[in-house]
């Protein structure tokens, strides 16, 4: 979780942020998000919008870093479900 929030939470949103509206960012950085996670299609909708929600919570932080540690552990603990879920 910590290289995809680096890449797709920090570079992205932080490299459009100069240029769009932070929707247009989280758009954007969802959108790589899901488009890396291509397991099945079903699952590039979820990754979407959990793409959607990191965003959202990298936008909320007080600080860049806060934001990546936000980020980084609201990963962590949406993997760590999805595991849990789909253990047989």
């Amino acid at each position: 979780p910590l290289l995809e929030t680096l890449i797709f939470q920090y570079a992205i949103i932080e490299t459009c942020r100069k240029k769009y509206h932070p929707m247009v960012c989280c758009l954007i950085s969802a959108t790589a998000f899901s488009v890396f996670h291509f397991y099945n299609p079903i699952y590039v909708i979820y990754a979407f919008f959990a793409g959607m929600m990191f965003g959202y919570f990298y936008f909320i932080r007080t600080t860049v870093w806060r934001g990546v540690l936000l980020v980084f552990f609201a990963h962590f603990f949406y993997n760590s479900l999805v595991f849990l879920v789909t253990l047989p």
